[in-house]
């Protein structure tokens, strides 16, 4: 009987990577918008971010920071609580566009007393295939990056 219901466990664990990995497909082709802080620029289109900030700021930045580790540019943010957006254009601070690769985005965000201002944001990115080696399906995106399907928050069509 025990190795019945081990066998049947089995069988449900199967069925469910079979099916994570369907959903982690229907990503393939898309633009995706995931819980993170590192993107892929393709050297041309301009990178939308939203972020969010847990409370009110009186210096709010975010630093752009290329492969190398090198801040490639630094965007003013708002400072008010709540969800907002900014555009990163693939200009650096010289007004030259930077190479295509991949780019980590970090929020510098300090109160009145100087305390950090808790932060997160989305960045976007292209689902160009999936993984689902060691049973959990992720998306493959391109810059060769790998998030978990339960990072995104939204998908659409590539356009």
């Amino acid at each position: 009987q025990q190795i019945n219901m081990n066998q049947k466990f089995e069988e449900m664990l199967g069925l469910q990577l079979s099916s994570m990995s369907t959903v982690a497909l229907n990503y393939v082709g898309m633009n995706v918008s995931f819980l993170g802080n590192q993107s892929f620029f393709d050297g041309e289109k301009p990178l939308d971010i939203e972020y969010r900030l847990a409370n009110e700021a009186t210096f709010s930045k975010m630093r752009v920071i290329n492969e190398e580790g090198e801040t490639v540019r630094t965007l003013d943010l708002e400072k008010a609580p709540g969800i907002h957006a900014v555009s990163w254009d693939g200009l650096d601070d010289q007004g030259d566009v930077v190479a295509a690769g991949t780019y980590d985005f970090v929020i510098d965000a300090l109160d009145q007393e100087e305390n950090v201002v808790p932060s997160d944001m989305s960045v976007p990115g292209h689902v160009v295939g999936i993984d689902s080696s060691g049973g959990v399906s992720q998306l493959l995106l391109e810059g060769e990056r790998v998030i978990p399907v339960a990072s995104v928050i939204s998908a659409q069509q590539r356009v």
